[in-house]
């Protein structure tokens, strides 16, 4: 199975982020028509993520032309994963989804819906011991008694690995624990919140002076965020590329009064933030480590946007 990231790009021009993909991040130059045929010969799956989200808001009709001359070229041999939430399956225009089947044309073709089992307890306690924690059934209890046991918190992977993060700091996972007692609609807030704490005074510390004091404030950990989800919004991209990332650090930490000294640190540790991660699909580039993340800063940037009276 090759896992492909379409990343909501353009469908008119799907080989070449096929052929992109397995050049930069395989290291495996092949022609786009040398892939479909091992497709066909069934030695590979592709799997693409990020399909849904031209499908459903596109309205020029690309993705369902791409899709129909990948299923033309397979005649009717091969397997292929394509990626998409639950929501999609959901969608309240059925005209759309219907286009899906008309582009397969005359080939014989069959569907079948997978979906993720989400984690349980036993997964939960299996992860944590994994990371080489002693007690991770303490961590379970500790928010199944707030949470119900079916909450994205300890049922989504994502979710569980950066809660054993915080589950590191007594100090942090106290504090997380607490503000879990409030309405549950609000745990990511808690949860993000939770995790950029600890990147604030933990770990981003000034180097440049003998007292090691915080290079900038939970506040602004969440506005700078906020910055880039708002440039990848702005972008139409789930990530940005290094120069871009300086670029935004700069003038936060300009608009901010920070120092030269302060500012270079921040481009230093932006790039290994708790909440971000190496785009593995194109060089120099970082993206969040999960699109709620992405999501949830994008809501931070338009909420910082009405709030200030500006517009986009």
């Amino acid at each position: 199975m090759v896992p492909i990231s379409l990343g909501g790009k353009a469908f008119l021009h799907f080989d070449d982020v096929v052929t992109a993909t397995l050049v930069n991040k395989y290291r495996f130059p092949m022609y786009y028509e040398g892939f479909i045929e091992l497709i066909r010969l069934g030695f590979v799956v592709p799997a693409f993520d990020g399909f849904e989200e031209m499908f459903v808001e596109g309205s020029s009709g690309e993705a369902m032309s791409a899709l129909g001359n990948l299923v033309s070229q397979l005649e009717s041999a091969g397997s292929v994963l394509f990626s998409a939430r639950k929501a999609f399956f959901e969608y309240a225009n059925f005209r759309t989804q219907s286009k899906l089947i008309d582009s397969v044309g005359n080939n014989s073709v069959s569907f079948l819906r997978l979906a993720l089992k989400r984690w349980d307890s036993g997964k939960f306690v299996e992860y944590g011991l994994k990371r080489g924690v002693a007690d991770p059934a303490r961590a379970y209890e500790a928010i199944s008694s707030r949470v119900t046991s079916s909450h994205p918190l300890l049922t989504r992977a994502v979710l569980v690995k950066k809660i054993f993060d915080i589950y590191e700091s007594d100090a942090r996972w106290g504090a997380f624990i607490e503000k879990l007692k409030g309405a549950q609609q609000d745990y990511l807030f808690s949860f993000v919140d939770a995790i950029v704490e600890r990147e604030a005074n933990e770990k981003w510390l000034d180097k440049s002076s003998e007292v090691r004091v915080p290079l900038l404030s939970v506040t602004e950990h969440h506005e700078l965020l906020s910055q880039l989800a708002g440039e990848m919004w702005i972008s139409h991209s789930d990530s940005i590329k290094y120069d871009v990332l300086d670029l935004i650090v700069d003038l936060f930490c300009e608009q901010n009064g920070k120092s030269v000294f302060i500012a270079r640190q921040v481009k230093e540790r932006i790039k290994q933030h708790s909440l971000l991660a190496f785009d593995v699909s194109r060089r120099d580039s970082v993206e969040f480590d999960h699109e709620d993340f992405k999501k949830f800063y994008i809501g931070e940037y338009l909420g910082r946007i009405i709030c200030s009276d500006s517009s986009v």
